[in-house]
């Protein structure tokens, strides 16, 4: 989390300008570009609560960044008044993960290439290599139990159940296909 004070108009260019925008840099306390000073980094407890304290009144930003969300940064603004406390509005990031698998035609191990596999009802998917591996990145950690496999014109409407976890990689079986299916 990165707390930086404001004129209320400017905010994100300064952690580019200061070489800061790096979410696992908590030891730099400030750095100051024109009208804005970035104030401080703390990182978030278990459950996502954090906390600044000794600011004095103004107009700040919190930044809340991570490279393993959906979003990759998120940032509120926030006015403090002097000698007061003040909750900033909730600040969420949708963690992600990955699903992994592998697509075989013709119980081959080359010629695999080109299918796309979709995660039924969303946008998330991925084409096979080759060798018919293949990665949906990005995915927002759930349960997935409907995956779509497209080739061509040919549809293939699959049930195999997943569960994508924070930074993690899940594995799917194999999809096999015959040349007569498709």
């Amino acid at each position: 989390i990165t707390l930086d004070k404001t004129d209320g108009l400017r905010t994100a260019a300064v952690l580019s300008e200061a070489g800061l925008y790096n979410p696992e840099c908590y030891e730099v306390s400030s750095a100051t570009s024109n009208a804005r000073t970035i104030v401080s980094y703390t990182a978030c407890s278990k459950n996502g609560d954090y906390s600044f304290s000794g600011l004095e009144a103004g107009v700040y930003t919190v930044y809340a960044t991570s490279q393993n969300s959906r979003e990759k940064g998120v940032c509120r603004s926030v006015v403090v008044e002097s000698n007061r406390s003040v909750k900033a509005e909730d600040i969420k990031l949708t963690a992600t993960g990955s699903i992994k698998g592998k697509v075989i035609l013709d119980e081959t191990e080359t010629g695999n290439g080109g299918f796309i596999v979709s995660i039924a009802g969303t946008s998330f998917m991925a084409t096979t290599a080759g060798d018919g591996t293949f990665e949906i990145s990005d995915v927002p950690a759930a349960t997935y139990n409907e995956f779509l496999i497209i080739y061509g014109t040919y549809n293939y409407f699959c049930t195999e159940e997943v569960t994508v976890t924070p930074d993690g990689t899940a594995e799917l079986e194999a999809f096999s296909f015959s040349s007569v299916e498709i």
